[in-house]
């Protein structure tokens, strides 16, 4: 069996001129994957600041630790409550200025319609009623200030709409009636 040799000295020049490129192509994929590296390097520079941010979010996580929801929560509740406590003895503070002894009743001028229009949407406030709709004109309530009657009203209460009617005796709010949708359709 005879061996298979290449003679590459018979190639000549040819043989050198394909080492040298093949050569130079080696070196450019070499010059193409340094910089290529060295891209990513920089890219991936930008994530050591997770580092840092890591390091800040441990510090906000004990920072929260120390706060003790459940007493912020019953704070929140006791300064709800105050408020309540605040608001009805306002009103009752208003209704006694509008209370007065019979005989010193007449020498005092009756509240005008603005003024009923007033203590009614405070009433309704206090009663938990917002976004409060009086439905009645102001030349109305004149007169239902002076002679008496009942002023219909709409509101929103804890979440659902509500109507409802002001009875007004004497100048005094007498009444207060409100049903909420719930309760008008069961």
């Amino acid at each position: 069996m005879q061996t298979l040799l290449i003679d590459v000295s018979a190639l000549g020049p040819w043989a050198e001129l394909v080492t040298a490129a093949l050569a130079g192509v080696g070196i450019v994929v070499l010059i193409m994957l340094y910089k290529r590296s060295e891209r990513l390097e920089a890219r991936l520079g930008v994530l050591d600041a997770l580092d840092r941010l890591e390091g800040s979010v441990e510090a906000l996580k004990e920072g929260l630790g120390g706060v003790d929801l459940e007493r912020l929560e019953h704070l929140v509740e006791d300064l709800r409550d105050t408020n309540r406590r605040i608001g009805r003895q306002l009103v009752e503070l208003a209704e006694r200025s509008v209370e007065m002894e019979p005989e010193s009743l007449e020498r005092v001028q009756r509240p005008v319609g603005a003024m009923l229009g007033e203590r009614i949407t405070n009433r309704l406030i206090f009663l938990g009623c917002e976004r409060i709709e009086l439905l009645v004109g102001a030349g109305d309530l004149e007169r239902i200030a002076a002679e008496g009657g009942d002023v219909g009203f709409e509101a929103r209460r804890d979440g659902a709409v509500a109507k409802g009617q002001v009875s007004i005796a004497d100048g005094r709010l007498v009444d207060v009636d409100i049903s909420t949708s719930h309760q008008m359709f069961p």
